[in-house]
């Protein structure tokens, strides 16, 4: 659990959670943003998979059980699973996570989907956060620090490493919704760092086919 230079009460809340328990540690370190707590876990990772969980955001309970479950049992690089986005009044809706397929989100159902181009990869959320990964696909990748839509590059890049990746449809990743003071309902000039990032993307995609360089 990383501690990003947080000034309320958190990281002793979480030690106190954590107890003795020797399978856990928090790292404290100044604020560097979400990227930068990303990095930070990942340079310490050790463990054959990977996944992030955003501070304001939860696991279902059975989301490590099951999509290690799809993982292993495909034989697949990387799993993603649908989402439940939580509002603060209490309501949610469901996603699959995929465009075009958003109510494919509850059957249970493991799915194979082809990246062997772009026009597929696109489709699914370019999210790092409803995802599960073996460590050797994400080897060596990094969240650029210092601004928004950090997902996205990480996301394409993984693609580019592979040639599939698989979906659970099941809403096993709790969003949190409007809250306040969430990056995603800001209201701020920052949005236009987009355009970096698509500048960005499209250098790889013209460099890249999705699947392998």
């Amino acid at each position: 659990l990383i501690d990003d230079g947080s000034t309320d009460d958190s990281a002793r809340r979480a030690r106190a959670a954590i107890g003795e328990d020797p399978r856990f540690q928090v790292i404290s370190q100044d604020n560097r943003g979400l990227s930068g707590a990303r990095n930070a876990g990942l340079d310490l990772a050790q463990g054959e998979y990977i996944a992030f969980l955003d501070s304001d955001d939860r696991f279902a309970p059975q989301f490590l059980e099951h999509m290690l479950r799809a993982l292993t049992g495909s034989g697949a690089d990387w799993v993603a699973c649908g989402i439940q986005f939580c509002f603060p009044d209490g309501a949610s809706t469901r996603h699959s996570a995929i465009h075009g397929r958003a109510a494919q989100h509850s059957s249970g159902r493991v799915t194979r989907f082809d990246l062997s181009d772009w026009g597929q990869a696109i489709r699914h959320f370019p999210s790092a956060w409803n995802k599960l990964y073996r460590r050797s696909l994400i080897e060596g990748l990094r969240f650029p620090e210092g601004t928004w839509f950090e997902d996205h590059g990480f996301f394409y890049r993984a693609a580019a490493r592979t040639d599939h990746i698989v979906h659970l449809a099941e809403p096993l990743y709790l969003q949190t919704r409007g809250r306040a003071g969430q990056i995603t309902g800001r209201d701020d000039d920052r949005v236009f760092e987009q355009f970096d990032v698509l500048e960005d993307m499209r250098a790889l995609m013209q460099g890249h086919h999705s699947g392998g360089p």
